[in-house]
């Protein structure tokens, strides 16, 4: 630089360059009280953005620096996308997780400065399926997680249908192992002679028909084939 040489600034925040240059120009008594000013035109890599966002890909900081940035440069999140987004900083070991909602105060929190070399990663929100008999059988992506019970999704679906036989309700969770089978008593939790019970991702609530003892008694592949049915033709959030 003019009067003052080389100044080395490699791996500084432009803060803290601007100070070692105003430092260099101090000490050698160029100036008396020197202000210099940064300005970054260019990044030699960006940060990695990945998950449920409309282009995914690898973009450059731009505007503030902040997360919501990079996302809208990217198209967004994508309506299946989870309330969860988590960053790896290129120099932590430990990621950071945001969550986004609809609270505009609580929004704001999310939106945390991002650095280049930073992996932004939008999960995906959890699906539960409803099937057999309800008025409106559908796989219902999860806003909320631990807050989806077998009322609440039995209330997304519409309600019973005329021939339900809540009493013989199952949940299908399938896990590494296979798919396990979960009696559940509809019948008294509608009547709150009976505790609700939790869901998880990707949990089939199945409620067979008064009508079809055949198809109550093989539960697991009835309510797994009218799942996929759903998850290939799309659901609702």
């Amino acid at each position: 630089m003019p009067l003052i040489n080389y100044v080395h600034v490699a791996g500084m925040h432009v803060e803290d360059a601007q100070g070692v240059v105003e430092q260099a120009y101090f000490k050698k008594g160029v100036l008396k009280y020197p202000h210099v000013s940064i300005v970054i035109t260019s990044y030699s890599s960006g940060v990695v953005l990945i998950g449920e966002v409309g282009r995914p890909g690898i973009y450059p900081i731009v505007g503030s620096g902040k997360l919501f940035d990079i996302l809208a440069e990217a198209g967004g999140a994508t309506q299946n996308a989870g309330q969860a987004v988590t960053i790896t900083h290129k120099d932590s070991t430990s990621p950071q997780t945001v969550f986004l909602t609809n609270d505009p105060v609580k929004s704001l929190e999310a939106n945390v400065p991002v650095q280049q070399g930073d992996t932004i990663i939008v999960s995906k929100a959890g699906v539960i399926y409803v099937v057999g008999e309800v008025l409106a059988p559908n796989g219902f992506l999860m806003d909320e997680k631990g807050q989806y019970t077998v009322m609440k999704a039995v209330a997304m679906a519409h309600g019973l249908a005329k021939f339900a036989k809540p009493s013989k309700a199952r949940i299908v969770r399938r896990e590494p192992g296979g798919e396990q089978e979960i009696p559940v008593a509809l019948d008294k939790i509608l009547v709150s002679k009976s505790p609700d019970v939790q869901m998880q991702s990707n949990d089939i609530l199945f409620i067979p028909s008064s009508k079809g003892k055949q198809a109550a008694a093989r539960t697991v592949d009835v309510a797994v084939a009218l799942a996929s049915g759903f998850a290939y033709y799309g659901f609702y959030r």
